[in-house]
């Protein structure tokens, strides 16, 4: 894996975002990860690293008592939002990932074009904050994603020594799954990514991340089609005891495939269940990749559904 893989949209890769370096299926749980996600629940409450009571205008970054005179790159971490820590890149523990705090404040200027926001993420069971609605349709699709475990928005700051290329680099977000290696992302638009000063910059910062464990990518975007479908996917909130007493009963109407019309009108007509709590339930067992559908196109109630 020589430096920074860059993400194309939108050609179907995108479902592939971590390019084929983790497993296809969820891996049995690891007990560190899940004793360490508890952990942080504990200690974080939900909300407390979107910081939405900091000054619109400012420092960005908090602070870093160094002079750079280190000679060696590393890594900047805040486990409270406040007071920052460095390690040497050989030196990372999966603990400084899951317990850290976002090192840059999310800019909130009156007139700027990128507009942060703040979305509710199932996996983390808080708020991943984004700096920009790119940002918020990849958080869309590592929710998403089964295999994710956590989703940590700017969770450290990779310094370089004096003289070196660069100076500071935030990135977007870390992902963890269970028993691979982390995934650090940089969203950037397809213009932004074939830059040469972002291909420069995303082989040096991929190389340091390498001798910290981590691999790099650059995602570019999805498909429209498959943004809006996510996201009526995600909002779909039916009852869950309705979602128990149709689950395998559409699972099972959807075996050889059906319209997602034809599945709710069944289950309207079996159980009593009104047809939009019905089609809801549908879209929420999208969500949970109980049914599948075709993402490539704008999901409708018209849309072929099928059970895996």
């Amino acid at each position: 894996m020589n430096g920074s893989t860059t993400l194309r949209a939108p050609d179907h890769d995108w479902i592939h975002w971590d390019k084929h370096w983790w497993p296809a299926e969820p891996h049995t749980t690891d007990d560190e990860l899940t004793r360490l996600l508890a952990r942080d629940l504990k200690i974080n409450p939900p909300g407390i690293r979107a910081r939405m009571h900091r000054p619109v205008q400012g420092v960005r970054h908090l602070k870093f008592n160094s002079d750079r005179r280190y000679p060696y790159p590393r890594l900047w971490f805040s486990n409270d939002g406040e007071h920052t820590h460095w390690r040497d890149l050989h030196a990372v523990r999966l603990e400084d990932l899951i317990l850290a705090h976002p090192t840059r404040d999310f800019s909130r200027r009156k007139g700027q074009k990128n507009k942060p926001i703040a979305r509710w993420v199932e996996t983390n069971d808080d708020l991943v904050t984004c700096e920009s609605q790119w940002e918020g349709f990849f958080v869309l699709l590592a929710d998403w994603d089964q295999r994710v475990r956590r989703i940590s928005a700017q969770p450290f700051t990779l310094e370089f020594p004096r003289g070196a290329l660069l100076h500071l680099h935030t990135p977007d977000f870390v992902l963890l799954t269970d028993d691979e290696v982390p995934i650090v992302i940089d969203i950037k638009t397809p213009e932004e990514a074939l830059t040469e000063s972002w291909r420069r910059r995303a082989r040096i910062v991929a190389a340091e991340l390498r001798r910290a464990g981590m691999l790099h990518l650059t995602f570019t975007g999805m498909p429209r089609s498959a943004r809006e479908s996510l996201s009526e996917f995600r909002s779909a909130l039916p009852d869950d005891e309705e979602v128990e007493r149709l689950r395998e009963p559409l699972r099972d109407a959807a075996s050889h495939g059906a319209t997602a019309t034809e599945l709710a009108s069944m289950a309207a007509a079996q159980t009593g269940i009104p047809y939009p709590e019905a089609m809801s339930v549908i879209r929420r067992l999208l969500w949970q990749h109980q049914l599948h559908a075709d993402l490539a196109v704008r999901f409708t109630e018209e849309s072929l559904v099928w059970a895996p």
